[in-house]
């Protein structure tokens, strides 16, 4: 596995390399984004305002049992979102403004953000609530195993589906479901909709993603004392 170097402060954490979309996406913040955004602006204020837009999208997201039409505003909150996630760490890292506060808000809101999504689409009849509710807790689960990998072996493994992915595929289903808000197949008399089918397909994979990080993580680890590793 390619890996590649980043800090916060002083201390270096071995990042596995991102999607080729989140490079490219990431390529295209620091080219052309990145050197417009005025001096004062701290990177932290970026963080906080592509929390704004998360929440936002979530809210929007919700209102959509209301009304269709906010499928929209979420869908524009997720692209402002996604472009303050990326260009929050671009500055950072271009002004040597990087820090421990700053990682810890950038992980900490986003993981906000993605169970506030998820408990949104559960909560707005477009998808069945247990199936979101596990989605929550899934992305949770991914986010405890990351921050177990930093602390323990210095080293930050990146799932298969990242943030950008996540949201990306988030903006898909809405716009699919502002369509077709129907039901998409039924089994047993129960419909499911398309956040419930990608939901449905995405999780088991995700969970076992997890299961075998965490298999590896445990492997990687110093045992007892005489105890084979």
């Amino acid at each position: 596995m390619q890996s590649e170097k980043t800090s916060v402060e002083k201390t270096e954490i071995e990042k596995s390399t991102a999607s080729l979309f989140e490079r490219s996406f990431d390529a295209f913040i620091v080219r052309y984004v990145e050197p417009k955004i005025p001096q004062g602006i701290q990177p932290n204020q970026i963080t906080f305002v592509g929390f704004g837009f998360g929440m936002l999208a979530a809210i929007a997201l919700y209102l959509t049992g209301v009304n269709r039409d906010w499928a929209w505003v979420a869908v524009v909150s997720l692209i402002l979102n996604t472009f303050a996630d990326s260009l929050d760490g671009a500055v950072a890292r271009a002004r040597s403004l990087t820090s421990q506060r700053g990682f810890l808000l950038d992980h900490l809101l986003d993981q906000l953000i993605f169970v506030a999504l998820f408990l949104s689409v559960g909560f707005s009849n477009y998808a069945l609530l247990p199936i979101a509710v596990m989605g929550a807790i899934v992305a949770n689960l991914h986010l405890i195993l990351e921050l177990y990998w930093i602390h323990l072996k210095n080293k930050f493994p990146l799932p298969l589906l990242g943030p950008i992915e996540v949201r990306a595929t988030a903006m898909v289903l809405i716009i699919l479901t502002f369509f077709w808000d129907g039901s998409v197949l039924t089994l047993r008399e129960i419909p499911f909709g398309w956040f419930d089918v990608v939901n449905a397909i995405a999780l088991p994979l995700s969970f076992t993603e997890f299961c075998s990080s965490a298999l590896k993580l445990y492997q990687e680890l110093d045992g007892p004392k005489g105890e084979p590793s």
